[in-house]
């Protein structure tokens, strides 16, 4: 091969640094209006993630829509465990049966697995026995927000 033949890779610019992306990690807040209007912010940045751009391309997620949190509690051990870190991508809500998510429900933030039931129901699910499960319903639907679907994790 002739060295003009080798070409350096291309990287996207985001937040790169030394040809990565950096992702904040970040507190989830949470305000609540009247009815539906449960709306959550990132405002508090703990730090910053490196990752290679192929991962991104390997998980069909776009960098922009990622966003790092910290796991509180055992609930979903043996998967997540306390203080892990847990990657979601906001950009997807729409439930997919079986798949995790963190969400918004009953006052408080948190990472479950969700099923799909008749009639509408969902029903988050602990991994952990220890913790029943928690279902949503059309009654208590309104205080019910996907923040997005779990991705990845580290811990």
């Amino acid at each position: 091969f002739d060295l003009n033949d080798i070409h350096k890779p291309t990287v996207i610019d985001y937040e790169t640094e030394n040809g990565f992306i950096w992702i904040d990690v970040v507190e989830a807040n949470f305000s609540c209006g009247a009815g539906e209007s449960i709306e959550f912010h990132f405002d508090v940045i703990n730090g910053k993630f490196p990752f290679p751009p192929s991962f991104f391309q390997r998980k069909y997620v776009d960098p922009k829509c990622m966003r790092i949190i910290k796991a509180k509690g055992d609930s979903m051990s043996d998967f997540i465990h306390d203080q892990d870190l847990v990657g979601i991508d906001i950009s997807q809500t729409e439930i997919i049966d079986g798949e995790i998510y963190a969400v918004y429900f009953e006052g408080e933030g948190m990472i479950k697995q969700i099923f799909k039931e008749e009639g509408g129901k969902l029903v988050l699910h602990s991994l952990n026995p220890k913790y029943r499960d928690r279902e949503v319903t059309e009654q208590n639907g309104l205080n019910f927000r996907v923040m997005g679907r779990q991705f990845w994790r580290a811990g």
